[in-house]
Parts: structure tokens; sequence; C-alpha cells
């Protein structure tokens, strides 16, 4: 392959080292003939702009002296494609980075030349799966990143034009209903307004799932476990720009109280109670009677008992509740 670029990185730093002329030549052949220092390398083989190959990285290797490498194989992608546009000018929008992540949870995937040129467009090599992109503007755009998610690759895909918005700061006027039950999953609506297609929930400051935005005026959550009290309702724009309305939502104690039984086995502490009829029972612990927090809860159970794995090591008087 010709054109493809070579980047050398002394194993263990993410140094990129000064290699001149680290491409393959242009006759087609794929050979490649590059002054390095002596040592060990981590060399990446990146295909170039356009093509549908996918990068490597050849680990660990050891050139104290001159030496020939085996020939490297980059497997094939499907290119992704598509344009990116200011929605409030239409104008195109440069230099936007598109990251790509596994829509199942995982880390950045590896995609050089993935972001637009001067007219907006891009087009880059991804692998085969479900992924999801973040559209990241340069800083001082005035633009706001964006999500598309669940964007299924198993074939060159186009993905047509993204529209991003300027950066807002959200306000919540209301949240209906203003009460639910301690172990969650109520869905709430909120109103307001400058709500993001991303905009993320929190609740008591527990992230709520189920997450959809209607309109800049309209969004719906599923509330997450939480102590009784009430809390704030924050709605959360790309860039961290927050509204909340302050003891918005109310969580109830339960109908039926719990019995609470502690005992230890080790170093583990076991809780313990009589069924009240709910589905579900969310556990805390601190070191206050009062101080019940979202950062306090050690998880959910379905059943009457509950394991707090070495709690007997954490030290100092604990207090449990079940909600």
């Amino acid at each position: 392959m010709a054109g493809a670029d070579l980047d050398f990185f002394p194993t263990g730093s993410s140094l990129k080292s000064y290699t001149p002329g680290d491409t393959t030549d242009a006759t087609g052949t794929g050979a490649y003939d590059v002054l390095i220092k002596p040592g060990t390398y981590d060399i990446d083989y990146k295909p170039p702009a356009g093509s549908p190959l996918l990068p490597v990285r050849r680990p660990g290797v050891s050139a104290p002296v001159d030496v020939a490498l085996p020939d490297t194989t980059l497997p094939s992608g499907w290119l992704l494609s598509g344009s990116v546009h200011a929605q409030a000018t239409g104008l195109p929008v440069d230099n936007v980075r598109i990251e790509v992540y596994p829509s199942a949870g995982g880390s950045l995937a590896w995609t050089p030349h993935n972001a637009t040129s001067l007219t907006g467009t891009y087009l880059f090599s991804v692998d085969t799966g479900t992924w999801d992109l973040q559209y990241v503007p340069p800083t001082g755009s005035g633009l706001a990143p964006t999500w598309r998610r669940s964007v299924v690759v198993s074939a060159d895909l186009n993905l047509g034009d993204t529209l991003l918005l300027p950066p807002t700061v959200p306000t919540v006027t209301s949240v209906t209903p203003a009460t639910g039950v301690t172990r969650g999953g109520d869905v709430i609506s909120i109103g307001g307004t400058g709500f993001h297609p991303d905009a993320a929930v929190r609740i008591g400051g527990v992230a709520a799932t189920g997450v959809s935005v209607f309109s800049s005026s309209s969004l719906t959550a599923v509330s997450a476990a939480h102590p009784p009290g009430a809390v704030s309702v924050e709605v959360i724009n790309p860039i961290d720009l927050v509204g909340q309305l302050p003891r918005g939502y109310t969580y109830l104690e339960p109908a039926s109280p719990v019995s609470l039984a502690v005992t230890w086995s080790g170093n583990d502490i076991v809780l313990s109670w009589q069924a009240t009829g709910q589905p579900l029972y969310t556990v805390f612990r601190s070191g206050s009677p009062t101080g019940f927090s979202s950062s306090s809860m050690l998880g959910t159970t379905s059943g009457t008992a509950f394991t707090d794995v070495g709690g007997v090591a954490v030290g100092g008087i604990q207090f449990y509740n079940v909600d």
C-alpha cells in the first residue's frame, strides 16, 4: 500500500519519535525505510485518508541495529462518511472530531483521519459493529458536542448531515409527578427551556435513566433509588451546563417501614428484614444516622437480606438504612 503512515513510540512512552520519511513508498509495493535511534518501539501503521483499511500497532519491536520487519497486514473495515453543519447558520464546521465508542461500553476506538474537512465532510474507516459517535467541535467554535447512538456498521455507510447547536444553559421549571418512592423506577416529566437533545438528568445527585428529550422544553426520565427527602432536579446539557429546580422532587418513605436486623459473619456485615411487599429494597450505609445520601448507597436487592462484604473493616460506627 502506498502512503501508509508509520509512527514510532519508544515502548512505554506516549511521545512519538521524530522519523522523517516514515510513509510507505508511492510505487504501491508497501515498502518503507525509516531511520530511527537504536531502541525498542511500538510502531503504529495507519492507512492513508480515504482507505477502508484499519490501523494496526506492532508492539515491542527491538531495533538495536538495522532490522527488516516482516510484512504487516492491515485488516479491512468500512468507510463511514457524512457532513457536519451549524444548525443556526447552515455553515459547514471543519475540524470536528468524530469519536467512536462501542455502544455496549468500552474505550475509544482508534480511528485515524476522523475529523471534518474545510467543507464539513468526513470519511474514515471503522470496524464492523454497533457504535456510539460523539461529534466534538473545536474549542472556540461556539458549538456544543452531540451524539449519534447505536450506529450499526456492516458496510460502507453515509450518515448524512449532523447539525451542531450552540451551548445552552437549561432551566427547569416543573417536575410531574413531584413525589416518588425511594426505590426509584418512576417516570417523571420535566419542563423548562434550553434542553439539548443529549441532555442528562440527575435527581438528588443520582443519574436518572431512560432520558427521552421530546423538545427543548420537555423531557422524561426514570428516577433512581435514593433516600427519602426533598431533592433538586437537574438537567445537564453538553459541556456540563446545568439547570436545576431546588427541592423539585420528594422521595417518600415506603408505606411499610423495614425492621432491620444486623449481624456479622467474619469480616462481613449481614442485614436481614421481614418482607414488606415491595419489589425492590435499597441499602445504604453511613457514618451518621442522618447522613444517608446517593453516595452512601450500597446496592439494591429483591430479597430480604444483604451482605456488606468487608463491612467490619470499614471502621468507626456505621449506620444502615433499608428503604
